[in-house]
């Protein structure tokens, strides 16, 4: 019984699975690093902020300046 395809004690379905566990774990891993990178940056800003940096507290407001070399009508 153990040679044919659906058993679980086939050695394909336990290489498959373990090479599935394996990505899931790698995902997850992948997924955490995202979320502790985010999380500084985001520390990182905030820092900036408290500390008087005009930029970082006026935030996404220089898209809608105009560019430096335009002049002003």
């Amino acid at each position: 019984m153990s040679k044919k395809w659906f058993h679980p004690t086939n050695i394909g379905n336990m290489k498959r699975q373990y090479m599935a566990e394996q990505k899931r774990a790698n995902e997850e891993k992948r997924e955490q690093d995202l979320r502790e990178q985010h999380a500084r940056e985001q520390e990182f800003y905030s820092n900036k902020q408290l500390m008087g940096d005009e930029k970082a507290r006026l935030g996404l407001s220089f898209m809608y300046n105009p560019p430096a070399g335009m002049a002003k009508q």
